[in-house]
């Protein structure tokens, strides 16, 4: 009996999965015609204009809405390696074929080249991770530009506990003189009273009232538990030093002014995620067309990781950053462009939009509730979701498919 329900269960995953496939084709086809109309009515060029594409569906809860429930974005931009190759790596050390013999006055037989520079960079796909370098010049370089990339997301500030223990001792002082002038005016009244009767102090602990008291009954070691409670909250306040600052991102938008709410968003990180070559792609012989005259030129794939991007807001960073590394503005310019201080717009440069591609959209919450796996990637927690390993094959040939459009659209 239980073979037989077992077979009745796989058999009726199978016909559902089917019916699912077939389901996913129907629908990629819509989306391709679709996505070709919008090029062709908008530019007509041979720039890569993007692709939809779906791999399977779930029954999600009524109360599951795909745009606000999402926990982070992660936005990709693939850039041809040429666009690092600023004025501070050319002299930054000598060209490895440069002879000792060489005369110190002629730089440009010492700088590096371009073509040097590009066969140091050392290739890894998305998730894998550089086993060895090259030059440690280089690795210095690189080092630079992740701080440069630092510098333009979010900052975590210092906060000062003295400032806020201040701070949360008037706020508790105001609460309970207000609970005090609320609830016991009679005893406060009787105090008084008292104290001008037989002319007591305030400091004598037989008339001493403790506020939170409602009938005024005279307790020391509430009062006591009282001051200790306030100079715990006070501790606790002053082990926390740090906060994450949200920043104004209106001068990487044209649609959002300073003063807005929107305009403060969270950039939680920018890296470099991969550098691959044409020839080096797992499914590139299916998408080689026009990639022969690029040869094994790099390209880096920079990944932006927040919460909700504006319009043109990664494209407006990517621009910006290369910007500062090929010398045309000076890296001052990110104080400046977030200085919530500085009222004039500050627009920064954007870059091509055919380089960008949405890489994930996190529903970590929902996981949970859910028990599926909403982002496709290996993981066996859950046995429902887009972790299946058909899935995770079709999104990686898909991902080399957008690498192999995007380099064929730089035209290089």
């Amino acid at each position: 009996d239980n073979k037989n329900e077992n077979k009745e269960i796989a058999m009726k995953a199978h016909k559902q999965q089917k019916v699912v496939q077939k389901w996913v084709d129907d629908v990629n086809k819509v989306l391709e015609r679709k996505v070709q109309q919008l090029i062709m009515v908008n530019n007509g060029s041979s720039h890569y204009g993007g692709k939809v594409k779906v791999f399977g569906r779930l029954t999600v809860p009524k109360k599951f809405n795909a745009e606000v429930d999402v926990t982070h974005r992660r936005i990709d931009y693939l850039l041809p390696a040429d666009l690092l190759y600023g004025p501070k790596i050319r002299t930054m050390f000598q060209s490895p074929d440069a002879s000792a013999a060489t005369s110190a006055t002629n730089a440009d037989d010492k700088s590096l080249s371009l073509n040097e520079f590009c066969d140091l960079l050392t290739s890894f796909n998305r998730g894998q991770t550089i086993e060895q370098s090259n030059t440690r010049g280089l690795l210095t370089y690189l080092h630079k530009l992740k701080r440069l990339m630092q510098s333009l997301c979010t900052q975590i500030v210092e906060l000062d506990p003295n400032a806020n223990a201040n701070a949360k001792a008037k706020e508790v002082e105001h609460d309970n003189n207000c609970y005090s002038d609320n609830n016991d005016d009679s005893a406060m009244k009787t105090k008084k009273k008292k104290k001008h009767k037989s002319g007591k102090t305030a400091a004598d602990s037989s008339d001493r009232v403790h506020v939170g008291s409602k009938d005024g009954a005279k307790d020391e070691k509430l009062e006591e538990s009282k001051t200790t409670n306030e100079l715990n909250n006070t501790k606790k306040i002053g082990k926390d030093l740090y906060a994450l600052k949200r920043r104004r991102f209106h001068n990487f938008t044209p649609k959002m002014m300073a003063h807005e709410f929107l305009a403060y968003r969270r950039l939680d990180r920018m890296y470099h995620r991969a550098t691959v070559r044409p020839n080096e792609l797992t499914h590139s012989s299916n998408f080689d067309i026009g990639l022969q005259s690029i040869g094994s030129r790099p390209f880096v794939a920079l990944s932006l990781k927040g919460d909700l991007f504006l319009n043109g807001q990664s494209r407006a960073i990517i621009g910006l950053f290369v910007a500062i590394v090929l010398g045309y503005i000076d890296e001052d310019i990110v104080e400046c462009i977030f200085d919530e201080d500085y009222s004039s717009l500050v627009p920064a440069p954007v870059a091509p939009n055919f380089g960008q591609y949405a890489a994930e959209a996190w529903y970590i919450s929902w996981e949970g509730k859910m028990k599926a796996i909403l982002c496709p990637r290996e993981c066996h927690t859950y046995l429902n979701g887009f972790n299946r390993v058909e899935i995770l094959k079709e999104l990686s040939e898909f991902q080399d498919e957008m690498y192999c459009n995007i380099m064929r659209s730089w035209n290089l």
